[in-house]
């Protein structure tokens, strides 16, 4: 966002003028490399460059005589080289694993997906702020330039359209269109900005705003009071996967669930035993980060998440990255409720029963919110992709 605002700052500037000058050159050279940066963040960087190809096609040709343009993109393709290197050596896998995200060719229509996404994009954006731009946009009279109100809109309203669109076909998280929304509040705010208010009726914040940020503050102290005190769990009531759809569950009761997973292992080993023969064990790139995070570093215990690389996403280079198996290694498989999944399919099941198992039961608000399943595995040579298949 940092990098995508301060590309909207040059090209609001860029857009000044319609011949590009010696300060205008230095302002697209600089756009080369702050898109270029955006894209070592996040690839949606690209529709900022997507929106400048369009302005200067539809409304400035002479542009694409000029050599600065060309300079400012091969500045930022010089930024996205080492992705594209990395990709070489690791046959293309970013590229497969998003492409089969947002493959829209499979499926069929989903229109339950289009209006969740859309649903979401007006939530995640602040339903008062979402149709504050929607009247804004309607109207139209803004106090800028005719140039600069079309940059806005050629960077922002593709990104919307686009993620939009695919929504109808796959399910996308509403967040990816946000920095599309940031660019259009610009717009809204000079619509406001020219706004003649009488006097007597001037406030510090017209109405509007006061309420979206009253809904904002709202939802944020009514998050922190759900996710702590809410009694129980906002998802499934079913004893064997208690609390699963409860996105709550994801940012509670993990600094707690530590100390007991420490406790359970401390009784079974001396401080002095090698710990890099124990692993922990899970499926799902969600929870393993945070049994990684919470659990396995404060023990300095590996965390390996074995499964397809759609489930398990960066840990399908990690486990690579940690090293190999040493050749007598005890497992320990941590199976939380709200992510179950069933052991008895696993082969590590079939090849040793578990030494040790224990149910963790974590309450909330005074009811049961989640349980935690921690099974023990006596040490063996294990194949890692063997692990949980």
């Amino acid at each position: 966002m940092v990098c995508w605002i301060a590309a909207l700052y040059l090209l609001i500037k860029i857009t000044e003028s319609k011949i590009i000058t010696t300060k205008t050159s230095k302002d697209i050279l600089w756009f080369g490399l702050v898109t270029g940066v955006g894209m070592l963040c996040k690839v949606h960087t690209i529709f900022l460059w997507f929106g400048l190809v369009l302005y200067v096609i539809i409304y400035n040709r002479s542009w694409l005589t000029n050599w600065v343009l060309y300079a400012a993109a091969g500045i930022t393709v010089l930024f996205i080289l080492p992705i594209v290197i990395w990709n070489i050596q690791n046959d293309f896998i970013t590229f497969f694993f998003h492409g089969k995200r947002v493959n829209v060719a499979e499926g069929g229509l989903h229109f339950g997906s289009l209006f969740t996404f859309i649903g979401g994009q007006i939530f995640y954006c602040n339903p008062i702020v979402f149709f504050t731009i929607l009247y804004a946009l309607w109207h139209r009279h803004f106090g800028i330039k005719q140039a600069q109100k079309k940059i806005l809109l050629l960077v922002s309203l593709p990104l919307i359209f686009i993620a939009t669109g695919i929504s109808l076909f796959k399910d996308l998280l509403p967040h990816c269109t946000g920095p599309a929304f940031a660019s259009l509040l610009l717009l809204s705010a000079a619509y406001f900005a020219k706004i003649r208010i009488p006097l007597f009726k001037r406030r510090l914040l017209p109405l509007s705003f006061s309420i979206a940020n009253g809904l904002l503050l709202l939802i944020v102290v009514a998050g922190i009071v759900i996710i702590n005190f809410l009694p129980g769990t906002l998802g499934k009531q079913d004893e064997l996967k208690k609390g699963e759809d409860d996105f709550t569950l994801d940012m509670h009761g993990w600094r707690k669930f530590a100390p007991v997973f420490d406790s359970i292992y401390r009784s079974t080993h001396s401080n002095t035993e090698a710990l890099h023969q124990t692993i922990i064990v899970t499926n799902k790139w969600f929870p393993a980060a945070h049994i990684d995070f919470y659990v396995g570093r404060p023990l300095k215990l590996q965390t390996v998440a074995v499964g397809a690389i759609e489930d398990i996403h960066q840990y399908h280079l990690l486990n690579q990255q940690r090293g190999i198996l040493p050749d007598s290694t005890e497992v320990y498989i941590i199976i939380p409720s709200n992510y179950y999944f069933d052991l008895q399919k696993s082969s590590i099941v079939k090849k040793s029963l578990p030494l040790h198992i224990d149910t963790i039961l974590q309450n909330r608000g005074g009811k049961e919110a989640r349980k935690f399943y921690v099974y023990r595995f006596k040490k063996d040579k294990y194949n890692l992709q063997d692990l949980l298949h």
